[in-house]
């Protein structure tokens, strides 16, 4: 089609943007495809059954909340399948690894949109639209029943800023989810020679400790959106540690074969 795609529409639909909706649900496929043999048989159904339906989704403005809604619970059910299905391998653990490499970059990359993007002026700080902005942040991390549930009083930025980066009991915080690469990278590297573990390793547990060193206020305070650009750099400093140290990786000596 040669219609000019909204914002919104581009990031869902595109098929020529590599990270629109539609484009990397079409990759997990082909990776479930890949990999058949080390998915139980719910977890491919359930991915092969969120491809189609995203294939078919309407376009129109109106369907889009229940093609939101249906991504949301899709995912959720494969992870639930994967958790309950799947045999624990190195394999698994790896899977886990991506998964919250992902996560810990996307809360921080949803937080900085509010905080360096979004606000029109300081005038707005602490005024409705700051309010529903930092509402509409907890709704994109699936935080904001847990946020109701945890503060009792207004939703304020450091308060969401406290809980999406610092809440080291919220499985989407930043805390939550480098402690948790952390462990599943320590879990899925057992086996694997030292040199080819401690640059990743080294990068997760000094972000980790960083973390829980730090706080909303002081952090706020000096500068969120610089802490959160760094935070990002070390994410794909880590990323980049995987490519070339463990799975491009090539055997030296008596390693053994490349991973």
């Amino acid at each position: 089609s040669s219609a000019v795609l909204s914002p919104a529409e581009f990031l869902i639909f595109s098929p020529q943007y590599p990270n629109s909706l539609v484009s990397t649900i079409g990759r997990a496929r082909s990776l479930a495809r890949e990999s058949r043999e080390y998915l139980s048989r719910e977890v491919f159904e359930e991915i092969n059954r969120l491809y189609l339906s995203t294939a078919r989704a309407s376009t129109q403005q109106q369907a889009l909340p229940a093609l939101y809604a249906n991504v949301k619970r899709s995912v959720a059910a494969i992870l639930g399948m994967f958790d309950n299905t799947v045999v624990l391998t190195e394999g698994r653990e790896w899977f886990r690894v991506g998964l919250f490499l992902e996560r810990a970059d996307m809360t921080a990359r949803i937080i900085d949109t509010k905080y360096f993007v979004l606000l029109p002026s300081l005038h707005d700080v602490g005024g409705p639209i700051d309010r529903y902005q930092w509402m509409a942040v907890l709704r994109s991390a699936s935080a904001l029943e847990a946020f109701r549930k945890e503060h009792r009083g207004p939703v304020t930025g450091r308060r969401v800023v406290s809980m999406l980066m610092f809440d080291r009991n919220f499985p989407r915080s930043l805390a939550f989810s480098v402690a948790a690469l952390r462990r599943h990278f320590e879990r899925a590297t057992a086996e694997t020679p030292d040199r080819r573990v401690v640059r990743a390793a080294r990068e997760a547990a000094l972000i980790e400790l960083d973390l829980r060193s730090a706080n909303a206020d002081n952090v706020v305070s000096s500068g969120l959106h610089e802490f959160l650009d760094e935070y990002e750099a070390r994410l794909n400093a880590i990323d980049l540690a995987l490519q070339e140290d463990i799975f491009r990786a090539r055997p030296a000596g008596t390693d053994g074969e490349p991973i």
